[in-house]
């Protein structure tokens, strides 16, 4: 089997996401069940125990799916999470 080969088509609700920058932002890219709705959140720092802060619900339409992070302008740093919304 190669090393760097991944499966990105089986989700069962798992979501997988890439971050690249667009206009010194942030923009995620998240593959996973289209249909189903995913809570995006973020922190500005890991700790020991993260507080999480909702950014969005986002219910895909396709996938991947882009999101621009228009609310990090400023941000020196942000950390992200996308977890199935129930």
């Amino acid at each position: 089997m190669d090393c760097c080969r991944r499966a990105y088509r089986t989700f069962a609700h798992r979501a997988v996401v890439s971050i690249s920058r667009n206009g010194g932002l942030p923009l995620l890219s998240i593959a996973g069940d289209v249909g189903s709705p995913y809570a995006l959140e973020f922190v500005p720092t890991l700790t020991a125990s993260n507080s999480w802060l909702p950014l969005s619900i986002l219910l895909l339409t396709n996938s991947p799916q882009s999101y621009l992070d228009s609310s990090a302008s400023g941000a020196t740093q942000r950390f992200y999470r996308v977890r199935l919304d129930q």
